[in-house]
């Protein structure tokens, strides 16, 4: 549909131009409405709404999701009500995290990376419990760059509770990759980019020493393979240009922006683990959560470069690999046609 390439092309031409206050609610208010309210997109709404239409049964993993849900199902709360409801407050969370991050920086840029890269499967594809945890650990990621480590452990636990790809993050403190020189963060990159070339074998001798709940949820989505693709694909050239970006400008880019320095650890975990991902699809799931980072930080670095026909050439770079993303993306078959529940209601 014409719709998803002119989102695209809006937030490019924003970009460039200074919009108001006024015009960032529009925006927010136009993506919000066209994302949190489409009506059967995707391949997982109808297990949760068989799931939904079912008593719920307390369970120990991911037990957040479970109470909500029942919380709404036992107040009678209408399955398209209660998911819509969720989406809108997962949407409201993740555009607070965007405003948090993206305070000194001109967001629309990275808003349309964003939008091609990852809003497109979360909400309208939209691995249900995933995106709603990946809303919270934004917040719980707000506590720590302000170093309130009890609050983000809150969160992050609140975030596990809706999915267990979360769980990796409780280590997110102990990630200092600002401490290393550029060249040891090149050699662990390609000596991960070579592991996981052809580590399958030893991936999954690890996993055998690991929990069972672990173990299964690992295999379960590596069996699932709906996110795996070779490691070796055009998404590896991007992250080659992001790993570039944040290392050439690398002094600029902590100088400039004060949330610099805890951005650079987010996004370069998000690049090792989009490479860990392909051979275990579990952690496809967990690299989700740093995904915004990722895209912020290729807009920090585009932003960083001083030669302006290098830095035409990294917008228009990436403006096309947006483009390529999302023709990719609706090739899937679960994004058309697009309804809107709103408009249905409306125009019935």
């Amino acid at each position: 549909m014409l719709i998803y390439y002119i989102i695209i092309l809006l937030l490019f031409f924003l970009h460039f131009v200074k919009a108001t206050k006024v015009q960032e609610y529009l925006v927010f208010s136009f993506l919000l409405l066209f994302y949190c309210f489409a009506y059967k997109l995707g391949s997982d709404w109808q297990g949760y709404e068989d799931l939904y239409g079912n008593d719920f049964e307390f369970r120990a993993v991911e037990p957040g999701f479970m109470f909500v849900s029942r919380f709404f199902s036992s107040h009678g709360v209408g399955f398209w009500d209660y998911y819509n409801i969720l989406k809108v407050f997962s949407f409201i969370l993740t555009f607070i995290g965007i405003e948090y991050f993206m305070r000194n920086s001109n967001k629309y840029f990275a808003l349309m990376l964003f939008v091609a890269s990852f809003v497109n499967y979360l909400y309208l594809d939209c691995p249900f419990r995933n995106t709603i945890a990946i809303s919270l650990m934004y917040v719980g990621l707000i506590f720590l760059h302000k170093k309130k480590l009890l609050l983000f452990y809150v969160f992050c636990l609140l975030s596990i509770s809706f999915h267990l790809s979360a769980a990796p993050l409780l280590l997110l403190p102990l990630c200092r990759f600002d401490k290393l020189s550029n060249k040891t963060l090149v050699i662990i990159y390609f000596t991960t980019l070579l592991v996981f070339l052809g580590g399958d074998q030893l991936i999954f001798r690890v996993l055998s020493f690991m929990p069972f709940i672990i173990q299964d949820k690992v295999l379960f989505y590596g069996e699932s393979g709906s996110e795996a693709s070779q490691i070796l694909s055009p998404g590896l050239v991007l992250r080659l240009g992001c790993l570039f970006l944040m290392l050439t400008n690398r002094k600029q880019i902590v100088d400039k922006y004060d949330k610099g320095a805890f951005m650079f650890n987010l996004t370069y975990l998000y690049l090792l683990l989009s490479l860990a991902s392909y051979t275990v699809s579990m952690l496809f799931r967990c690299g989700l959560f740093l995904g915004l980072f990722y895209v912020i930080y290729i807009n920090y670095g585009i932003e960083s470069i001083k030669d302006k026909p290098t830095k035409a050439f990294f917008y228009g770079f990436y403006l096309l690999a947006a483009i390529v993303v999302t023709i990719s993306t609706l090739q899937k078959g679960v994004y058309e046609p697009y309804e809107n529940v709103l408009i249905n209601s409306l125009f019935p």
